[in-house]
């Protein structure tokens, strides 16, 4: 069967269907491989240890039993404290809001008083869970500036709003020691414990002393869940002078990844 086509007036008549050659393919060259470029990412260093004079978290009397240690992690990255450890290594089930460090700083702040005099008031016990002010996960960027691994085993962070310690408004947040593995939440939690250290690299060592060390800044992202610490009043925690006004915290991040 012939096709035909009138074109202003002039009629055109294409070959039988059964007549029309096919361009055979063009053959595809193999890709090329891209050149991965590989960005060394910045590793903090050591300013000065800073002594801490507010509070202590305190480990347990009695070495943890088989059960409550994280089969395959070493026993030093185990949670080891006592006050509210139900909520200390648990995450949040909120979603996660993403939010400007500053604005979050200052919603801690106003509602802090109103959290201390919580009822029913908030347990200081291991048992004690989540409360419904607590069921909240943020997202935030921001600067560590202070570190130190607590004898709970959590990474204790001081995170200000910029690199220049002198005008940050200041957060704690920690990341906490590890929960057992049958836990719905240590993967999440190893996960940002291995990304810290990675962060820190060869400082680490030096974040074990009895102070705050304080670092050249580290721009971070932060997630996790929002955490109100009864156990310190406002203003405890931390190095003299480079406190956070409010007992919220960041406990504990669930991810962490530097911007550097």
């Amino acid at each position: 069967m012939k096709i035909g086509v009138y074109v202003a007036g002039t009629a055109l008549i294409f070959a039988s269907c059964e007549n029309v050659q096919h361009r055979a393919a063009p053959t595809t060259a193999a890709p090329r491989t891209a050149t991965r470029t590989v960005v060394e990412k910045h590793h903090p260093r050591v300013i000065r240890v800073v002594k801490d004079t507010g509070f202590e978290e305190q480990e347990q009397n009695v070495p943890p039993s088989l059960m409550a240690r994280a089969p395959g992690a070493v026993a030093q990255d185990a949670f080891a404290g006592t006050a509210r450890k139900a909520a200390k290594i648990s995450i949040s089930q909120g979603p996660i809001e993403n939010e400007d460090l500053a604005t979050l700083i200052a919603w801690c702040q106003s509602h802090d008083a109103e959290m201390r005099q919580h009822q029913p008031p908030i347990s200081k016990a291991a048992s004690s869970v989540r409360i419904p002010e607590e069921e909240r996960n943020v997202s935030v960027e921001g600067w560590i500036h202070f570190a130190k691994e607590e004898s709970d085993h959590d990474y204790h962070l001081i995170i200000g709003t910029s690199p220049n310690l002198a005008n940050a408004s200041l957060m704690n947040a920690e990341i906490s020691g590890l929960p057992p593995r049958s836990s719905h939440s240590h993967d999440s939690l190893k996960g940002a414990r291995d990304s810290f250290e990675r962060i820190c690299g060869d400082v680490l060592p030096q974040l074990q002393g009895s102070g705050y060390t304080q670092l050249t800044s580290v721009h971070v992202h932060i997630t996790g869940s929002l955490f109100y610490d009864i156990d310190h009043p406002a203003g405890a925690v931390g190095p003299t002078a480079h406190r956070a006004k409010s007992a919220w915290e960041i406990h504990p991040i669930t991810a962490i990844d530097s911007l550097d």
